[in-house]
């Protein structure tokens, strides 16, 4: 009986262990990913935009399921989908990204960088009319898919 019962106990706190040393290792990894997202957050494409246009509030996070940073701005105005394409394009090459086809996906424009930490992925997108959203992740799939 003894036996038995000082099994269970330590089953229980290998089960404990196990649970507390998970939490704390997921919490660790959501935390690096806030870090990651404040860090793109201040990204300078980030604090550019075309004359016409005025900026909403900036937007920064993790996706907690995948554990991916991302930040962006909405920006909402007059001016015209290719002038912001091209304003774009041409603050993203004089930052040193690389600008990419954007593909099938939704996104006008994509474009990557290099960074200390790995490589940060830029799209703009159009949502709606009048309305671009300039969004930068640290993966690929994150956004508007280019």
């Amino acid at each position: 009986m003894f036996r038995r019962m000082a099994i269970s106990a330590v089953v229980a706190l290998v089960v404990a262990g196990g649970v507390i040393a998970y939490v704390w290792w997921q919490d660790a990894r959501f935390t690096e990913c806030q870090r990651r997202a404040t860090t793109l957050g201040a990204v300078s494409l980030l604090m550019e935009q075309p004359n016409g246009v005025q900026p909403d509030t900036p937007y920064s996070g993790c996706d907690v399921d995948r554990l991916v940073a991302y930040a962006g701005r909405q920006y909402q105005g007059e001016a015209s989908e290719q002038a912001i394409v091209s304003f774009y394009q041409q603050i993203a090459e004089r930052d040193a990204w690389l600008v990419t086809p954007s593909g099938a996906g939704v996104a006008k424009l994509c474009a990557r960088k290099d960074v200390g930490s790995g490589t940060v992925y830029m799209n703009l997108s159009f949502p709606l009319p009048g309305t671009f959203d300039l969004h930068i992740a640290d993966s690929p799939d994150s956004g508007a898919h280019c």
